[in-house]
Order: C-alpha cells, then sequence, then structure tokens
C-alpha cells in the first residue's frame, strides 16, 4: 500500500511506501527541491486524490479564450466613417448638427490596442499537486536507484577494534572450555579407565604430568558382602570368614572391611578393622561379578566380658 506527502517547501506531492518510512523513522528528502522533512506530518489521504483526478502537468489560463472584459474590442479600421458616426453623440431632431462638436480622440491608439484583445492578466494557477507527475512512480522505481540520503548512516563493516574482541573472546571461551574438559577428565580418570581401558595409555603421560594417580574405581554400592560367620576357635581365638562380591560391570577396588562385636543391647563392644592389604594383598581388583571369599583368625582380649557378646556387624567400605 502507498501513502501520499507534501513537501513543505514546494507543496510537491508523490508516494511513499510505509516499509520505507518505517526504515528512516518518517524522514525523507523531496526530489524536487531537496527538503529532508517528515511525511508523517504531511500524508495526504489517498481517497481525497483519486477523487478528484489531478493534471499531469501545470494548467495556463487559455490565451484562445480571454476573460471577459468591460471593454468589447471592434475591429475597425482608424480614420473610417464608421468610427466617426460612433465618435458623434446621437443626433437631435430638434436641433441641428455642430460640425464644431467634439469627438472621440483616437490619436493615442494604436493599431495593435484596437485589433488585437488584451491579455488577461491573471497569472495561470499551478495546482500544488501539478509536480506529482515528475515523481517516478514506485512500481517503476528500481531497488538500486533508489536515494537512501534519507536513511540513517550505518556501519556497513565491522571495525577492526570489534573483530579483534570478538576474537579475544572466542579465545578464551575456547580456553576455558579445554580447561574445564581436562578437570573432568582428570576427575574422572579411575572411571574412565574401568570402563575404557584403552584410556590408559593417554592418562597415564598426562597423570604423569599433573601429579595425579590411576587407581582402581571405588563403587562401594556395587560391593556386597554375600556370606559371612564369626565362631570362636578357642579362648581369646576367633575366626572370620566373607565372601565379597562385585555387582557391577566394570571392575572395582576391593574394600576394606570393619568388624564390630555387639552385646545383648546391640551396643558396641569390640571394633576392629581389616584392611585390603591384611585379606587381599593379591586381590586388589575385583572384576565384573567375582566373588572373594576371605577367613581371618583373630585375637581378641575380652578381659573377662566375653560373656557380653552376643552378635556382630560386618561393614565393607573405602578408607
Amino acid at each position: 500500500m502507498s501513502l501520499i506527502t507534501r513537501c513543505p517547501a514546494c507543496a510537491t506531492m508523490f508516494k511513499v511506501v510505509p516499509d520505507q518510512l518505517r526504515v528512516s523513522e518518517g524522514w525523507v528528502r523531496c526530489g524536487q527541491c531537496n527538503e529532508v522533512f517528515d511525511a508523517n506530518l504531511h500524508l495526504q489521504a489517498p481517497g481525497n486524490l483519486d477523487a478528484s483526478p489531478l493534471p499531469s502537468r501545470a494548467i495556463p489560463v487559455s490565451q484562445s479564450e480571454p476573460p471577459p472584459d468591460t471593454a468589447v474590442a471592434i475591429d475597425i479600421p482608424i480614420g473610417s466613417d464608421e468610427i466617426a458616426e460612433l465618435a458623434e453623440p446621437a443626433s437631435d431632431p430638434f436641433r441641428p448638427a455642430n460640425p464644431h462638436d467634439p469627438h472621440i480622440e483616437l490619436q493615442d491608439a494604436t493599431d495593435d490596442a484596437i485589433t488585437q484583445p488584451q491579455p488577461s492578466i491573471v497569472e495561470p494557477r499551478v495546482s500544488p499537486v501539478a509536480n506529482i507527475a515528475k515523481v517516478q512512480p514506485p512500481e517503476a522505481l528500481d531497488a538500486g536507484t533508489l536515494s537512501h540520503a534519507f536513511l540513517k548512516p550505518t556501519t556497513a563493516r565491522t571495525s577492526p577494534k570489534r573483530r579483534w574482541v570478538g576474537v579475544m573472546l572466542a579465545l578464551v571461551s575456547g580456553i576455558l572450555g579445554i580447561a574445564l574438559l581436562l578437570q573432568v577428565v582428570v576427575r574422572e580418570r579411575d572411571r574412565l579407565v574401568a570402563m575404557e581401558p584403552a584410556a590408559r595409555s593417554i592418562l597415564v603421560p598426562l597423570c604423569s604430568v599433573l601429579g595425579c594417580i590411576i587407581a582402581p574405581l571405588r563403587q562401594i554400592e556395587s560391593v556386597v558382602i554375600d556370606s559371612s560367620s564369626f565362631t570362636k576357635v578357642r579362648a581369646d581365638i576367633y575366626r572370620l570368614g566373607f565372601t565379597l562380591k562385585n555387582t557391577a560391570q566394570i571392575p572395582l577396588a576391593t574394600p576394606a572391611v570393619e568388624l564390630t562385636l555387639t552385646d545383648l543391647q546391640d551396643q558396641a563392644v569390640v571394633r576392629k578393622v581389616f584392611l585390603t592389604s591384611e585379606f587381599a594383598e593379591n586381590h586388589a581388583v575385583l572384576e565384573p561379578g567375582a566373588e572373594l571369599p576371605t577367613s581371618l583368625s583373630m585375637s581378641i582380649k575380652l578381659n573377662g566380658n566375653s560373656e557380653k557378646i552376643s552378635g556382630y556387624r560386618l561393614l565393607s567400605f573405602y578408607p
């Protein structure tokens, strides 16, 4: 949809496109007088212009049809008898004609003034919208020929300073991403090696630089005590038997075991810890689904309170 606006300087009217007004915030430049003005303040309704068609050029007053004048021009040669008759007053039938009666002086009149009609002094009035025909319609305009002088100047290309800022931000983001990835790899190194043994060849040199150690994965919830027993062999000598089982699908570190002897009120009387090196020195790693049966003999001095022992608890943990 096209709109029509009027130049406040030269009153030229031309069509504008709403999209152009939206981009330029209403500011346009007149193609007739180069005046820059706000087109939104001088918009004209297209319906009013369609109701009364505008002339395509200025319409001057026709010279062949002069406006009526109070004096009637008569094409009569100067000095003829008809002029004399018209100049003389009407004859009085009761009075003789006086040869010396005054007559009309025509000496100042020229042939051009008599024979040619006097042109009208009315100046031809040009319609303010007559110049609208000089503006090329928008349909015929090419996008490459439109004048963008009324648009706000924009930066066509990014300045070098902004380009360097973008490069530095990208570089810093890349470094932070690599550091975060490295931190995750170092933290989860044991799990990565347990899930993918081939990763050991990459993580071992990395840990030698960072000072870390690759150890068997610790996942205590996947190690269960499948069976256990606690019996007295002789005075102060007891035997503890239990079986550890790995229920995970990856190798896990063998945990330590804590033995707690309780009385009738289930209160702890004696507590003893067995490290992995004491019962599974050659089995530091439990393979997936593997079981590790263990039997330990121990001496416990109860100081005459052996009758208080009524039960025991066995707990696996990673120290």
